[in-house]
Parts: structure tokens; C-alpha cells; sequence
């Protein structure tokens, strides 16, 4: 047996993979990038209404936003997705189409109750239309991916609902998509060398 059909078979034989990874990841990258911001700013003599936009119009001592910041910053870092992921079973990627053409379908009749849109703003409709659709159906991927094992029976159950998954940052939704497909998804040449078919979300 080859590297390749070895990598394969132990794709399609794993049950679970141990995940863990910073919940507000991005979050934090962005607060972090304004803390550097503010220190180097607080070394240069600067007007008060400089510091006036980060607190919504009140003018507040850059040390305390700076502080702010540090807090807000150590309490989001703290907080983990701690679970496994699962490959994605039949009836949840049935599931899963259904929210993706539910949403669809929802979308285009709010178009249709709107005036007719010229044919450049109905191509620009249609982008925007699959974006959401699409991050619709990878946050439902995720929703069905990510689970924890429960004490009680041992089985694994989902670590969070839909509501909570789809306010992820999209760039947490890919990551954890990519760890998934990293983990679980035969790659073309991975599926020749298998003589299994390949039944997992792709």
C-alpha cells in the first residue's frame, strides 16, 4: 500500500478529530492592531478628537482606551472552541442543502416583491445572493461538523446551534472548514488510489 492510498484509507476510516482553536480570533486580531495603534500614537502630542471616534464621540485619556483595550483583548483570547470534528453524514448534508435552498428560496422572492432590477443590478443581486447563500450553507456545515461527546451516553452531540455558528467570523467558519477537509476529504488523487467511494460532505 502506497503513501497516498494509506493517507486515503485513514481518511475514510477516522471517526473524529480533536479541534481547538481560538473563538474570537479575528476579533482579537483587529482590537490588537488598534492597541498597537494607540501606543505608538500615545508618544506623539495629538488632538483630543483623535481619541473621540474609538469611544463613539467621548473624549477619553488614551491610557484608558489603552487599557481597555488590554482588558477586552485577555477576556476574548481566554475564550476556546474546545470539541471534535465529525464527518458529515448523509441526513446532515440533506440538512444542510435544505438551509442552503431554503434561504435561497427566500431571498429570491425578496427580490421579486421589489421593482424589477435593471440586468446589471440583477447580476449584482445574484453575486450577493449566492455569497449569502454560501456562507448559509458553510455555517450549517460547521453547525453539523463540530461537536462535543457527551458524558452521559458517550455519543457525540453538536457543540453549538445554528443561531450561535452563524455568528462566527467567516474567516473562523473557513478555518474550521479547512481543518475538516484537511482531515476528511479524499483529494482527487487520493480518491483513485481508494477503492472505497467516497460518501463524506465535499
Amino acid at each position: 500500500m502506497d503513501e497516498q492510498t494509506s493517507i486515503a484509507m485513514r481518511k475514510l476510516l477516522k471517526d473524529s478529530v480533536a479541534v481547538s482553536i481560538p473563538r474570537y480570533k479575528y476579533e482579537v486580531a483587529t482590537l490588537q492592531e488598534e492597541l498597537d495603534r494607540l501606543k505608538k500614537t500615545r508618544k506623539v502630542k495629538v488632538s483630543k478628537k483623535v481619541f473621540s471616534f474609538f469611544e463613539r464621540g467621548r473624549n477619553i485619556p488614551i491610557e484608558t482606551r489603552i487599557a481597555a483595550l488590554e482588558s477586552q483583548i485577555a477576556q476574548l483570547s481566554s475564550v476556546m472552541i474546545e470539541g471534535v470534528l465529525t464527518p458529515i453524514t448523509e441526513a446532515e448534508i440533506w440538512e444542510c442543502r435544505h438551509e442552503y435552498t431554503a434561504q435561497r428560496i427566500f431571498l429570491r422572492r425578496q427580490q421579486l416583491m421589489k421593482e424589477r432590477l435593471s440586468s446589471d443590478a440583477s447580476r449584482a443581486y445574484d453575486d450577493a445572493l449566492d455569497m449569502i447563500c454560501n456562507n448559509v450553507l458553510l455555517a450549517k456545515q460547521v453547525e453539523c461538523m463540530l461537536k462535543r461527546k457527551d458524558k452521559a451516553d458517550g455519543q457525540y452531540v453538536r457543540l453549538f446551534n445554528y443561531n450561535e455558528v452563524s455568528r462566527f467570523d467567516a474567516r473562523l467558519l473557513a478555518d474550521l472548514w479547512l481543518i475538516y477537509e484537511t482531515e476528511f476529504i479524499l483529494t482527487a488523487d487520493e480518491l483513485k488510489k481508494s477503492s472505497a467511494p467516497q460518501t463524506k460532505a465535499s
